[in-house]
Parts: C-alpha cells; structure tokens; sequence
C-alpha cells in the first residue's frame, strides 16, 4: 500500500477510534513483496481463539435499546449471540443447518484468455492444491459461522518460508502445530479477533482492515507469546515495533492482498455487520425464562408441601393431647420424607379424624401446545421453518422446500462474498500473474436441490451445450479425480477388456451378430435359450399366442 494510504488511514482511526469509520474508496495498486513458493510445500495452522461466553445483565429492554442502533451497541450484540448460541438449542441447530446446507462443490475457471494451455494448466494445478491444502470446506463454513455469531469475519491469508528443523518442541511450540510438513509453512488461514478488527476503507471494492495491536497489552507474558506465534508475521513484526517505540500508533493495517473480510446484514457503508440471531434474541430471552420457570414448577413437585389437620371436637379443641399431636406429627413427618428419599413402602398410624393435604402446583404450563409453540418461534426469526428442523405436521412438503430455497438464496450471496476474497488472496500470494486471474466458484448445490441440480446439468450436457466439468461436480464429485479415474481406464484400455453387458439400452443395429439373426422373427436377433420353467411351459402350450381379426377356425 501506498505510504500516503496507510498514514491518512492510520489518522482517521487515532482521531475516531469510538465513532462509526467512513468507508473511502481506492482503486490504488499495492506493492506486494515476492516471496518463495512451491505447489507442494503446503500446511494448515489453526489459530485458538477463545470462545468467550459470559453470563450478561441483559433483558427485553436491553434488546430493543441494542436492535434500535446495532452500529453503536455490536460489541454486547455479539456477546449475547455467542450466549445465545450456546444456550438455545434451536439458535444452534438452525446455525449449523445454515452453515452445512451447501456441498460446496467448486469448478476451478479463468475469464483470463491465453494461448498457453502448459501455462494455464499449471495456475489451475495451483489454484486446486491451494484450495485442497486450507481445506476449503472447512474455511467456508467457519466463514458461514462466524457471519451469523459475529455479523463478520476477519481472515488472514499467511505464506511463510519457516521450517520445522528441530524435532523437539515446548508446550507452547505444540500448541501451534497441527501438522508438521518436512517441507515447511506454507500456506494457512488465520482468523483474527473481530472486535480488534475494524474495516478502514477499500482498495479495488475489496476492504482494507486495520488491527489494534492492544489486544496483546493485558496479556501475561507467557499468554502473550503463545498468542503471538499464533498470528500472522505482519502482525507480530508490528506489535514488536509498536512495542519497543513509543510515537508508533496502535491500529496496524494490514496488507489487503492478505487480508478477507466478508459482512452481512448492514448497508456497504456501515462499519459493522450484523449477526443473523439479532431478531431472535428476544424470543431466546423468553424461551430461557419459560425453560426456568418450568424448572421451578418441577422443584415445587418434587418438593411437595403436605400438611395436617388434627381431629376436632364439636367446641373447636383438638382431641389429641399436646404429646399426641407431636408424637403423630413426627410419625407423619418421618414416614413422608422416608418415603421422598427412598424407593419403597411407609406405614403409620393416624387418630380418627386426621386429614392430610397438599397445596397444588399448577401444571398447564407443561401443555404440548406451549411447548411446541415456543420452539417454533426462534427457528422463524432466522428465517427457518420448524418443520424443515424437526420435521413435525405443521408445515407441507411444497412450503418447506419454498423457505429452504429463500434460505439458501441468502447463504450463497455470502459464500460468494468470501469466494471473492479467497481468490484474491490466492492470486496475489500463489499464482502471481496479473494477466492470467484463477477463480473459484462454488456451485449452488444443497444436499436437498442435489438431483434438481444434477438434472439440470444433465439436461444442458445432453443438449450439447453444457459442462462435463460442472455436471461432474454438481454430483459430489471433484472433477480432476473424476476425470483422472476416467483416463487412467482409458489408457489401461478397460473399455475393450470390460465391455458393457449387450442389452437393449447399449445395442444398437451395428452391433448385432448377422448369425443372430431369426429370419422367421422379421431378422430380429433370436432370443437367448429360456431357462425359465414357466416360461417354457407357456412357450410350449402357445400360451402367448394371439388371435387375429381375421383368423378363421
């Protein structure tokens, strides 16, 4: 990035570090640094950030003050969606629905035209590798998560040249690891803290991130350097310079060619996005305290009031002697919470005339209908309806179809927003050629649309004009193994050493025997020997035979 970017940029968050940031637009090219690479020397690092949930003083009204302005108040909106999530089993179910309803089958493709096919060829090999090698799956669907707890995601794109020589490790060395490559780092996907990250601007419709190198202050020494060995250079080369020099301000931004930021539910402008769980966190609040109140209802049952009346006389005094009542209120007492504790039979005597009662729960609250009602409610507000869940009678097939079809207009707008950035990064730090742009796209298949999908890349290959490409993918099936499967047959010639069974679906007229010919069946190929007992007696008895019009006896 140009210096005067950065500066202006690194301005504007020191003078506004708690109002809304202005997005500015540049189209202006940054000076990448050329760094080594090779196609096979790949690994995956898993960054730990903590999943912090912490029990907040939140009600009804916090909601609607934090839902009026969600721009000012994001910080405790992501805070109660990660209690939300955690807590409500529908907001957790309906999240992981989301997240896991595309295949996310991809085709690898250029828009770039060249003459050089080896060219091409070896930047599509790059682009597939790369894609394989950060399991893109994975990235796409913690990206899917994140967007709906958080309302954004913040990635970082890291290429390093480090080794791993030495065979022993400390515990904080093997909390980074997850796989150790004799051919190095090479690749890997950070995430970076959403609240210490803030978008500043764009460069090329894509934004530029800035990240506050205060999220290492508080930390113990120790926490520090395990947290810093687990993010990108960029940042742990300018946290050192921010902390050994005192005029170095404290937002980093960061390399866009690096960096991927997706955000959903706000306007292009606005700082923030928005979790998906916002307009559920009233009816969560409310299905938490329905849940505790029948865990009250459930206590008072279990810890049943019982009470007795001693016999009268006619003037109003008990006829039992002080000594009476409280050797038979002891018994009573006794035998009951025996009888509480203990699986079994209790006995006792009581005087003529003894009532014993209980004071009533009511347990209407227990209704199915309350009960059904209430679940159905969160899975709406995220758009999702009950029946598509748990499968239940209150909605047809037709409607559930329809709401998965809406659902998933929306989640691939957001799979697309991050596809975008991915390929981004991986031009700019793998394949590195401005003329030759590799692009991945992921296809709109769902593991409910499958065979609709398939049929219609089926229907559009047949007619001549379609993707062998695509419709290999559209079945679950990555292209470049399905293909290779297909040549390493061809050049092993199964075609001629495994034919296809003759049937009537794989002959044609060429591909019938002239000797097979019955000239008395108008030379239709005669038919194989029957071996079929049935078949022969009917055969023998003329048993098929029809009679014609014109037959005369």
């Amino acid at each position: 990035m140009p210096e005067n970017i950065a500066e202006n940029t690194e301005n504007v968050i020191e003078n506004n570090q708690d109002k809304t940031e202005s997005v500015s637009e540049t189209n202006s090219m940054s000076n990448t640094q050329e760094r080594s690479y090779e196609s096979n020397a790949f690994y995956e690092m898993t960054s730990f950030f903590e999943d912090c949930i912490e029990d907040l003083p939140i009600n009804i009204e916090d909601i609607k003050k934090f839902a009026h302005n969600p721009q000012i108040h994001i910080k405790n909106i992501r805070k109660i969606c990660r209690w939300a999530y955690y807590e409500n089993g529908s907001v957790m179910t309906s999240i992981n629905y989301l997240k896991t309803m595309f295949t996310l089958d991809k085709v690898v493709y250029s828009k770039s035209k060249t003459k050089r096919k080896k060219k091409f060829e070896n930047a599509r090999q790059l682009m597939q590798q790369t894609l394989d090698t950060i399991r893109y799956k994975e990235v796409i669907r913690d990206n899917l998560f994140n967007d709906m707890i958080e309302g954004m995601d913040f990635k970082y794109f890291e290429i390093t040249k480090s080794v791993f020589a030495d065979k022993y490790l400390d515990d904080i060395d093997t909390l980074n690891i997850v796989e150790i490559n004799e051919l190095g780092i090479k690749c890997a996907i950070i995430n970076l803290p959403v609240d210490y990250c803030r978008i500043v601007g764009r460069k090329n419709g894509s934004p530029i991130v800035a990240f506050d190198l205060r999220y290492f202050d508080d930390m113990a020494e120790d926490d520090k350097r395990r947290k810093l060995q687990a993010f990108p250079r960029e940042i742990r080369e300018a946290y050192s310079k921010y902390s050994t020099h005192d005029n170095i301000k404290s937002w980093k931004v960061l390399n866009n060619d690096n960096t991927m930021v997706t955000k959903i539910n706000c306007k292009a402008i606005n700082p923030y996005g928005v979790p998906l769980m916002i307009c559920a966190l009233g009816d969560v609040l409310y299905a938490d305290y329905f849940t505790s109140t029948k865990r009250n209802i459930l206590d008072q049952l279990n810890n049943q009031i019982i009470y007795q009346t001693f016999p009268e006389a006619k003037d109003g005094r008990c006829t039992l002697t002080e000594s009476q009542q409280k050797n038979q209120h002891k018994v009573v007492k006794d035998a009951i919470t025996t009888r509480q504790n203990k699986y079994g039979k209790s006995f006792f005597s009581l005087a003529a005339g003894t009532k014993l009662n209980d004071i009533k729960v009511d347990t209407s609250i227990f209704d199915e209908k309350n009960e059904n009602a209430n679940k159905s409610k969160v899975p709406a507000d995220l758009g999702i309806a009950s029946s598509v869940l748990d499968g239940n009678s209150t909605g047809n097939y037709a409607v559930a179809t329809l709401n998965l079809e809406l659902v998933a207009g929306n989640v691939y707008d957001w799979i697309n927003m991050f596809i975008m950035e991915l390929n981004k990064c991986i031009n700019a730090n793998i394949i590195k050629d401005k003329k030759l742009y590799m692009e991945c796209a992921i296809l709109p298949v769902t593991f409910v649309n499958r065979d609709k999908q398939v049929k219609y890349m089926t229907d559009l290959y047949a007619r001549g004009k379609g993707s062998l490409t695509a419709w290999i993918a559209s079945t679950g099936w990555d292209s470049d193994v399905y293909l290779s499967l297909m040549d390493y047959e061809l050049d092993n010639d199964w075609e001629n050493k495994y034919p296809t069974h003759k049937t009537s679906y794989t002959m044609s007229s060429k591909d019938s025997d002239p000797s097979d010919a019955d000239h008395s069946n108008g030379g239709r190929s005669k038919v194989a020997e029957k071996t079929n007992e049935n078949s022969i007696m009917s055969e023998n008895l003329n048993g098929n035979a029809q009679p014609k019009p014109s037959t005369t006896n």
